[in-house]
């Protein structure tokens, strides 16, 4: 299995790029963006630019998915000049996108119906693009396909892979771990707000946190950022995730009011047309009159 498909070059897309290309695979690339300036890119990076999502199909015995949306997956999958139009027999289509466990379990079954297979996947990755190493796997469906694929799956994570069980099961693990950053974000905002208002150090509380119970990923990795007014995009507002959450969340008539109140605050903050997670403090400051800022803040 040494021809791979990568289709979607965004930010995860290019570190498999990468990682492909170095480990010697030769890499078939559609980009749904087909502009001179992206096919140079693609072919800068020692891979082979394609026409089509039906031309890696036909080409690849692995193809890794790196979409953005439900929307795109389905359509580089099912759509005119897709993946299945010719894909080859015993392909293997492992999709890293998040599109929520109801699309993986119906693209598989679709898949299996063309002799092809399907790997159920997500990513998690650190808090910048230069911290790549620690990006993780998530990959979930049948055993024997991911013994097969074990060897890809190791060289793209740098061996960091997890098993979630049968498909769907990665995006269920997923979306969860994402859910409790979110819900984990606002109530760092909040007490950082309510210590800061009545003239806490942030410094004082941070370290604090840091070593006890209200230690996370969250504080550690956002809060500074908060703190020092970089709302650069590095991790973009999850509306996309939330909605897939509580769709689920709605078919098992499931209480969620914590996720439901994250996402009122993320669509809040996309209607200001905030673009980074972080930057969801400005709709607390705006309520409270308090800013959460401290430009020399060392944590």
């Amino acid at each position: 299995m040494n021809n791979i498909g990568v289709i979607g070059v965004g930010n995860i897309g290019k570190i498999l790029l990468k990682r492909l290309v170095e480990a010697g695979y030769t890499v078939s690339v559609y980009r749904r963006r087909r502009d001179q300036d992206a096919i140079d890119e693609i072919i800068k990076m020692g891979a082979s630019p394609t026409s089509s999502a039906k031309e890696v199909g036909m080409k690849s015995d692995i193809i890794f998915l790196c979409l953005p949306a439900p929307i795109q997956v389905e359509e580089v999958v099912f759509g005119e000049d897709g993946v299945l139009e010719e894909i080859k027999k015993d392909c293997v289509i492992i999709n890293l996108s998040t599109i929520g466990p109801k699309a993986a379990i119906k693209i598989a079954k679709e898949v299996e119906k063309k002799n092809a297979k399907y790997v159920d996947g997500a990513v998690s990755r650190g808090p910048s693009e230069d911290q790549v190493a620690a990006l993780t796997l998530i990959v979930s469906g049948d055993r024997e396909t991911l013994k097969n694929v074990q060897q890809v799956l190791s060289v793209v994570s740098n061996n960091n892979v997890l098993y979630a069980g049968p498909i769907g099961m990665a995006q269920v693990v997923k979306l969860a771990n994402n859910m409790m950053a979110a819900v984990n974000l606002f109530g760092v905002i909040e007490a950082f707000t309510w210590a800061m208002r009545q003239g806490a150090s942030p410094e004082v509380l941070f370290k604090l946190a840091s070593n006890s119970p209200g230690d996370s990923w969250v504080l550690r990795n956002l809060l500074p950022r908060i703190l020092k007014r970089d709302f650069k995009v590095r991790f973009a507002l999850m509306g996309k995730d939330v909605n897939l959450f509580l769709d689920v969340a709605k078919d098992y008539q499931l209480f969620t009011p914590f996720v439901a109140l994250a996402h009122q605050f993320l669509q809040a903050a996309k209607g200001r047309g905030f673009e980074d997670i972080a930057s969801t403090v400005r709709i607390y400051e705006q309520i409270t009159g308090v800013k959460l800022e401290k430009l020399d803040f060392h944590g």
